[in-house]
């Protein structure tokens, strides 16, 4: 378990080393699970795994805003993780669900089923 001040040491160092490779204008992308106070200067956070199922798709809002309240306002979820197998309708409900938040990722694991949108029905990328 990461300590509030392990985390600060261990990304803002690659902040810094990856400063001098852009402008000085602009920062680098940085997307973590581990976050603390005051790190939203620094990175985005992104929320733990999940599997395709209804339950995390309903925890994954109040998940992302906690976050938020703790004053971290770039916060996304993973759409349909690495385990099971979509249902459309879940499928179609995760990509409404994000389409709302600033930041989201979609993969899975190389065992199961491709899940790109265009690969689904019609009814489905509507």
């Amino acid at each position: 378990m990461f300590t509030t001040l392990q985390v600060y040491e261990e990304h803002v160092p690659h902040i810094a080393d990856s400063l001098p490779r852009y402008e000085k204008k602009t920062k680098p992308f940085v997307l973590t699970r581990s976050y603390c106070s005051s790190y939203q200067r620094y990175a985005a956070a992104l929320t733990a795994n999940n599997n395709s199922a209804w339950d995390y798709l309903q925890i994954s809002y109040p998940l992302c805003s906690s976050i938020v309240v703790a004053e971290m306002s770039f916060c996304g979820a993973v759409v349909d993780r690495f385990t099971g197998n979509l249902t459309y309708e879940l499928y179609q409900r995760w990509y409404q669900g994000v389409a709302w938040r600033p930041f989201f990722r979609a993969h899975t694991h190389q065992y199961y089923e491709r899940r790109k949108l265009y690969l689904y029905a019609e009814d489905v990328q509507v």
